[in-house]
């Protein structure tokens, strides 16, 4: 069934709406926005988006300034493997120097962690001293486990890199029991073990193994659990399809949501704050097209705003679309631009309304209360 968008000046009366059912996956809702518009006087949002320039920096956007901020410059700031906290208040990165041990051995020597704030005045607000030497071009990337705690390894990839806790606004660090785990839930208490036959999800506390994930018959990678933890999206290929599948945390299938097809490649995998849905988008590398989908879990729906985000951020740390700390708008980079094709838009998911802020962004890194 298909109805018609008609618009009165920048009012949209009604949305275009395509609905198609393809078992055994979410029935998919065609819901297209609108066409992006200006910003109305007193144009307002929540938080703080927080964007990375690479060989540039860090940089802040809130809805009272209008303009992008720096927090970080890159230089000494690997900030290729920073990270936003969970609440969008901190910044966190690793830095120190590049040190070529050979023509073909290139390292980062990192001696400082560094937490930047994200207010409207950022500060450098804790500084700890460290030791590692990670290989270049795998710069581990820092994991916040709450907004108070990092992940971060010390020692060398050579030999005695491990895991650490890091309390970096007290200073406390100690070594971590899951550093053995891969995909960890946020709660700390799933994880998965590389095993010789493939993955196996685990009770971190009892080690107790609760699922395997081997490659035959069915192949399952790019995990993305729920921020509480009660679930988790994986890409499950089999020799028909390739799904992105819903997991309940014990590693029980729930459903095959959206087939992405042999052709296309999931990206900017991400959940809502709430938990309540999730985006992704499938980039179709013949069309070179990145058309981006929204799941609300409860309603066991797919909609497609008609969104062709950029091809630049596949959402392996820097994404195209984030959600807000509310879950009720995205913040966007896409090739419907009104003005520059980097220009940042903003997606109100009831109405459909998409609002072109005409600023600078790079890729997206995360969107919170701040």
């Amino acid at each position: 069934m298909t109805y018609y968008r008609w618009r009165w000046g920048g009012l949209v009366l009604l949305l275009c709406v395509t609905v198609s059912a393809a078992a055994p996956g979410w029935v998919t809702v065609r819901q297209c926005a609108a066409d992006p518009i200006a910003t109305p006087e007193g144009f307002t949002f929540p938080g703080v988006i927080v964007s990375i320039v690479p060989d540039d920096g860090v940089r802040a956007l809130r809805a009272e300034t209008m303009r992008t901020y720096y927090i970080a410059f890159a230089g000494e700031n690997f900030i290729e493997g920073g990270a936003l906290s969970p609440d969008g208040a901190w910044y966190a990165v690793p830095a120190g120097y590049i040190e070529t041990a050979a023509t073909d051995d290139i390292r980062y020597k990192v001696n400082e962690l560094r937490v930047y704030s994200t207010a409207a005045n950022p500060k450098l607000t804790a500084r700890l001293g460290w030791r590692a030497t990670l290989q270049y071009g795998a710069l581990t990337p820092m994991q916040w486990q709450d907004a108070q705690t990092l992940l971060f390894p010390d020692g060398s990839f050579l030999d005695d890199a491990a895991l650490q806790v890091i309390q970096p606004f007290s200073g406390e660090i100690q070594p971590s029991t899951l550093a053995k785990f891969t995909h960890l839930a946020p709660d700390g208490l799933r994880g998965f073990m590389p095993m010789s036959d493939g993955l196996t999800l685990l009770d971190t506390q009892t080690e107790q193994a609760l699922a395997p994930f081997t490659p035959s018959p069915a192949s399952v990678t790019a995990f993305r659990w729920s921020p509480d933890s009660a679930q988790f999206v994986a890409l499950r290929e089999t020799e028909d399809a390739r799904w992105l599948a819903l997991y309940d945390r014990d590693g029980v299938l729930i459903a095959d949501v959206y087939d992405l097809t042999r052709e296309r490649v999931l990206w900017n995998l991400r959940w809502s704050l709430d938990g309540t849905h999730f985006a992704f988008s499938a980039y179709d590398p013949y069309r070179n097209e990145n058309s981006m989908y929204v799941v609300d879990v409860a309603e066991q729906r797919v909609s497609d705003p008609c969104v062709l985000l950029v091809n630049r951020h596949d959402g392996v740390g820097v994404y195209g679309a984030v959600w807000s700390p509310d879950g009720t708008q995205m913040a966007l980079l896409t090739t419907q631009s009104i003005e520059d094709p980097n220009a940042l838009q903003l997606l109100d998911l009831a109405s459909g309304t998409r609002y072109g802020l005409g600023v600078y962004s790079g890729g997206l890194l995360g969107w919170g209360a701040g």
